[in-house]
């Protein structure tokens, strides 16, 4: 049974709200105002659509047969961004007034209130910017929640007595609201306001006195906050409570008083205290003088902190406790006295005093915590009182030491002058002087034994110090960064330096002398002094360690000790100054980066014992013009003498084997070398640029040991003054580009051999000015472009045992006429000076010369086409292939401006890389096959192709395939396509439409780039992505929907599509990247999908149509200069939940007066412009 009643009751209940759901009947009046009537013959204002700026609201409502209705609210949005009304009176008769009602009515500017209402309503006048007289005649007695948020010209408001409760935010934004008074206008009404809520005056600049009435018993959180005016502050009577946040923000404060019937609260020369004034609760930001009452025992942590202003503060000896930050930030505090009672100096109690000069201590301070002093850059003295058991001073100095005087407690930073310091000092510790920046000089007395690291570190006006006679150990970067020191005496009792002790002593020091007592320096003790000129190393160094003189940029004279056998890496680095050392005999080791920019060093003579040189060990000597090398070296290393650009001769010692990488790169005008007898290597770009590079010592060319057997990639790479070389029969391998743009290299002699091959690499003698060239028995392989660009190459002998000979080995030979094959092997034959291999019943084409014109008609017999064998084959107008041909190599007729014409025969089943590449005449291509397979870049610049009908049975159609072909209307892409290039259409300025078949699932980048006349484009398949720049510049496109699956546009997609006005985004779309579409021109508006997450860099900068923006909830990052240039912007929404938020977003966006935001979010979005340089806009801030 109970059962049953349920399942009536719930039908009933659905009924009923079937019923609610019925949507009300809108009536409209000749005034323009629209109603919703109700069955007791009342009717509410829903709307206004009139042109009067100036409206009455009715008291009634007149239907077409008679019947009146009485007018009794205004109906939540009602007046919602209406433009068009100025001044409204509302009557008496209307009792309600609905959430938002005038809510963006921008243009109003009066409005009278009559006796019926009793509330504003929550954000009843939200934004209403123009807003300056406000009337009201009824009993008010709440201000709900955004009221009167930001009517930024509110000057002045008089609310009724009657209110009781002002909530959040209610007059946030009202930047001009100085007057606002809450008894009718008449003194004599008693205030019946109790509640200030959260935010309530936010940002209220124009206040400079708050009088909280009597009746006034508690606020919300932060209700003053932004209230930068304000400088007084009266409490009445009736206010209990109190937070620490209540007068938060208020930073011109400097007075708050009290009302003498409150019996919680007290206030003493405007600070706030409690009823027994025995607790400071609250002190103004800008109080100047405080004298504490002497019933307050303890100052809280925090107490004083950020009160900027705060001159002089007065603590009586009452005081037992100082707490943490107590007087953090004070910054115009000059003195203190410690009281008698206090015990301990906490944690940062003055830190960022920066105007503190003196500091007194009372007898019972007994701990100090060294970080109460930080950031106390002017504090002077420290003043122990003499009954103190812990510390005390010496001789007035302003330190603070133990009371025995036997140790340093801490250094004023303040301190200044001379300081001579106690003999009854047996250490200091680290960093005690560090950054004490007012010292002239130190006087150490001798019973000092050790000093801690960076004791004086960043001592910048210090310019003398005296060490103590038993220092042994100089620590650490002791005298770092002493820009002013000019002179320092090591004692003889120091035996050990450690790293960056002088470093960086960038003043006035100009000589040191190390005593023969030190035996150990470690890394850069002077690295940095660039006044430095003259250095003495006593004779107990062996090893000079890394980066002792690193960019002592004057230094000129260094005595090195005569037992030295190290020379660490970078020791002398950038010391631009040094022309000559002398390396004593003992030395066996230089270092890496050694003498690397050492400009002015003209030459150096190495001792035979050295055995090790680091890489680098030159590098940039730009003034070396000789070295002698050691007898003892085994290998030059990497760059070891790179960009000595004087360097003219070298010779290497028999005792070398191994020339490393970039040896000798660009020493440019280098001339000749003497290679070493047993020499075996010769490392990539080792003599690569050097430009006057003749030859070999004792020949007019370049002639290698007999020892010698590998040339790595680029070793003579650039040598233009190279005329000769000999390969030797020793050789196995030259490498890639090793004598590369030698332009003057006009012969070259392979040394035959029967026991050993020859390998030579890519491009290995490309761009010289060989003439002929006989390649032996003992060479392969002929490689990729070995010879391209040889254009004086006139004749070729290849030996009997080449294997392989790559069509693009004599590419771009254009007056190679003679080429002859001794007996080969391997099916190579020569006839009418063309190459073919002939394998079995296989027989391809691997070279043809450039004499070559007009019609061409290949033998009947050749199966394939070598790879670039006709490149740049200008003057062939026609070729006519075999039936039998199977393969079109790789660039076998790119370059081929003259031919117009190309058939392909039926076994020919792809078309390869950049087959037909830059054929500029090219005007029909004919398949009589199934071509399954089209190449990258295999059309590339053929710009008169029209048509061209791609095979249905094509796969692949790889990147670059139909790049610049400008005549192309109409292209088809195969159904059963499974990959496209990047850029395969790019510049196909003729393209009209394209259909994406259901294959493909991401437009690849650059894929429709530039294609200008474009303006259809239909996706058939599931697209996932839509790549970089896939229809960038395709300014003829206006309208495209994109597949709901794809998720993101990349980086300039739609950049610079000028005409395109509509964009239907999926509704799974994530992200949309970096210019993506930059520069559209033509975009009104934009319907964002609700998932997206990310906008990009320039996304929509420079669209000068968009006058409205609406970002969805989810969106979390927006990209620096997103919608800068976006010159028509009005409005923008940007979401709470976009936190990351680059720099310049609408930057030069003139039109824009409103940037949205959801409630609550508008602080965290101010700081968010604050912080990466939007600060400008933050008043333009507010919520919708």
């Amino acid at each position: 049974m109970k059962k049953r009643i349920f399942i009536a009751m719930a039908l009933f209940l659905a009924l009923l709200l079937f019923a609610g759901c019925k949507k009300r009947e809108t009536i409209e009046d000749s005034l323009g105002f629209q109603y919703h009537l109700n069955s007791d013959k009342t009717c509410e204002i829903v709307n206004y659509v009139g042109n009067k700026g100036i409206i009455v609201i009715p008291q009634s409502y007149t239907n077409p047969d008679g019947i009146q209705y009485k007018i009794i609210s205004i109906a939540k949005s009602a007046f919602m961004k209406n433009k068009t009304i100025t001044e409204v009176t509302i009557p008496d008769n209307i009792t309600s007034l609905g959430e938002k009602a005038f809510r963006n009515a921008t243009n109003l500017n009066k409005i009278t209130v009559g006796t019926g209402i009793t509330a504003f309503s929550r954000e009843t006048f939200y934004n209403c910017t123009n807003l300056t007289n406000i009337t009201i005649k009824g009993e008010i007695s709440i201000v709900d929640t955004y009221a009167f948020y930001g009517c930024k010209n509110l000057v002045t408001l008089v609310l009724p007595a009657t209110v009781e409760r002002v909530e959040a935010a209610a007059f946030s934004g009202c930047v001009k609201l100085a007057n606002l008074s809450f008894n009718g206008g008449n003194p004599e009404n008693e205030s019946r306001l109790q509640y200030i809520g959260d935010n309530v005056f936010k940002n209220c600049k124009a206040f400079t006195v708050l009088n909280i009435s009597d009746s006034v018993s508690e606020f919300g959180e932060t209700p003053f906050a932004g209230c930068s005016n304000v400088v007084e502050i009266n409490i009445g009577s009736g206010v209990h409570t109190i937070a620490e946040t209540t007068f938060a923000g208020l930073i011109r404060l400097e007075r708050i008083n009290v009302s003498e019937k409150n019996t919680t609260y007290k206030s003493i020369d405007g600070v706030l205290y409690n009823e027994r004034v025995t607790e400071i609760l609250f002190t103004p930001l800008s109080i100047k003088e405080i004298v504490v009452p002497t019933t307050v025992t303890e100052i809280k942590d925090s107490q004083f902190l950020g009160c900027e202003y705060l001159r002089s503060v007065t603590l009586h000896n009452n005081i037992k406790k100082i707490g943490d930050k107590a007087f953090y930030e004070c910054k115009a505090l000059r003195e203190i006295a410690i009281p008698n009672k206090i015990t301990k100096i906490g944690s940062y109690t003055f830190a960022g005093n920066v105007a503190l000069d003196t500091i007194k201590i009372g007898t019972s301070v007994k701990e100090i915590d060294l970080t109460a002093f930080s950031k106390c850059n002017s504090l002077r003295l420290i003043i122990v009182d003499e009954n103190n058991q812990t510390f005390g001073n010496y001789r007035g100095d302003g330190i603070l030491y133990d009371k025995d005087i036997s140790e340093i407690i801490f250094v004023p930073k303040g301190v200044s002058g001379r300081v001579f310091l106690p003999e009854t000092l047996t250490e200091i510790g680290s960093r005690k002087f560090a950054s004490c920046t007012r010292i002239t000089g130190v006087v150490i007395p001798d019973s000092v034994k050790t000093i801690g690291a960076s004791a004086f570190m960043g001592c910048t006006s210090l310019t003398e110090i005296t060490l103590p006679k038993n220092l042994e150990v100089i620590e650490y970067t002791l005298l770092y960064g002493c820009t002013s020191l000019k002179t320092i005496n090591i004692p003889a009792s120091v035996t050990t330096i450690k790293s960056l002790a002088f470093g960086n002593c960038s003043g006035s020091l100009e000589s040191v002398v190390i005593p023969d007592t030190v035996t150990n320096i470690q890394n850069g003790i002077f690295q940095g002094c660039k006044y430095l000129k003259t250095v003495v190393i006593g004779n107990g160094i062996r090893n000079l360690s890394e980066s002792t003189f690193k960019n002592c940029t004057r230094l000129s004279t260094v005595t090195l000790p005569t037992n030295l056998k190290i020379i660490g890496d970078s020791a002398f680095a950038g010391c631009n100054a040094l022309v000559s050392l002398n390396i004593p005999e003992t030395v066996v080791t230089i270092g890496e980066n050694v003498f690397e920019g050492c400009t002015k060093i003209e030459t150096i003579t190495l001792p035979n014992t050295v055995t090790t040189l680091g890489d680098r060990s030159f590098f940039g000597c730009s003034s070396l013009e000789s070295i002698k090398l050691s007898e003892g070296l085994t290998l030059l290393a990497n760059s070891l003498f790179e960009d000595c650009a004087k360097l003219k001769k070298i010779v290497i010692p028999n005792s070398v084997t191994s020339i490393k990488n970039r040896t000798f790169f660009n020493c440019y005008v280098l001339e000749t070398i003497k290679f070493s007898n047993n020499l075996k290597s010769v490392g990539a770009s080792s003599f690569a640029n050097c430009y006057r590079l003749k030859g070999t010592e004792g020949y007019n060319k370049l002639v290698f040991p007999a020892s010698l057997t590998t040339l790595r990639d680029y070793s003579f790479f650039g040598c233009s003054s190279l005329e000769e070389v000999s390969i030797s029969s020793s050789i196995t391998t030259v490498g890639a580009n090793s004598f590369q743009r030698c332009i003057n290299l006009s012969k070259v002699t392979i040394e035959g051999s029967k026991n050993t091959n020859i390998a030579f690499g890519a491009y290995s003698f490309a761009n010289t000015a060989i003439t002929e060239i006989v390649i032996p028995n003992n060479v392969l392989i002929i490689s990729n472009n070995m010879f391209s660009d040889c254009i004086l190459l006139t004749r070729v002998s290849i030996g009997s045992n080449v294997q392989s000979i790559d069509g693009s080995a004599f590419r771009n030979c254009i007056n190679l006429a003679e080429v002859t094959v001794d007996n080969n092997k391997e099916g190579f034959y020569e006839k009418d000076n063309i190459i073919y291999l002939e394998k079995g019943e296989d027989v391809s084409i691997v070279f043809a010369p450039y004499s070559i014109t007009g019609k061409v008609t290949i033998s009947p017999k050749v199966t394939e086409i070598g790879n670039y064998v006709f490149a740049n084959h200008s003057k062939i107008t026609e070729i006519v292939l075999p039936k039998e041909l199977e393969k079109i190599g790789m660039g076998a007729f790119s370059g081929c401006s003259g031919l117009t014409r190309v058939t392909v025969p039926a076994k020919v089943d792809m078309v390869s890389n950049f087959a037909f590449q830059g054929c500029s005449n090219l005007v029909s291509v004919e398949f009589l096959g199934i071509i399954g397979e089209i190449g990258q870049s295999a059309f590339e610049g053929c710009t008169l192709l029209e048509e061209f009908s791609i095979d249905s049975e094509v796969k692949k159609i790889g990147s670059k395939a139909f790049f610049g072909c400008e005549n192309f209307k109409n292209i088809t892409i195969p159904a059963n396509i499974e990959e496209i290039g990047s850029s395969a259409f790019a510049g196909c300025k003729s393209l009209e439409s394209i259909v994406i078949p259901k294959t493909v699932t991401v437009i690849v980048d650059s894929l429709f780039e530039n294609c200008s006349s474009l303006t259809e484009v239909t996706f058939q398949g599931e697209v996932t992505a839509i790549n970089n720049n896939v229809f960038s510049g395709c300014s003829s496109l206006e309208e495209i929907e994109l597949p709901n699956t794809v998720k993101i546009i990349n980086s300039a997609a739609f950049k610079d599509c000028t005409s395109l006005t509509k964009i239907i985004f999926p509704e799974d779309l994530e992200e949309i990247i970096d210019n993506a579409f930059f520069g559209c021109t033509a975009l009104t508006e934009i319907d964002f999908p609700a998932k997206l997450k990310k906008l990009g860099n320039l996304v929509f900068s420079g669209c000068t149509g968009l006058t409205e923006i609406n970002l969805p909830a989810e969106v979390e990052v927006i990209g620096q200069d997103a919608f800068k240039n976006c010159s028509a912007l009005v409005e923008i929404f940007i979401p709470s939940t976009a936190t990351t938020i680059g720099k310049n977003i609408l930057a030069n966006c003139p039109a824009l007066t409103a940037i949205y935001t959801s409630p609550g979010n508008e602080e965290a979005l101010a700081q968010i412009f604050n912080d990466n340089g939007n600060k400008t806009y933050t008043n333009l801030i507010s919520i919708r």
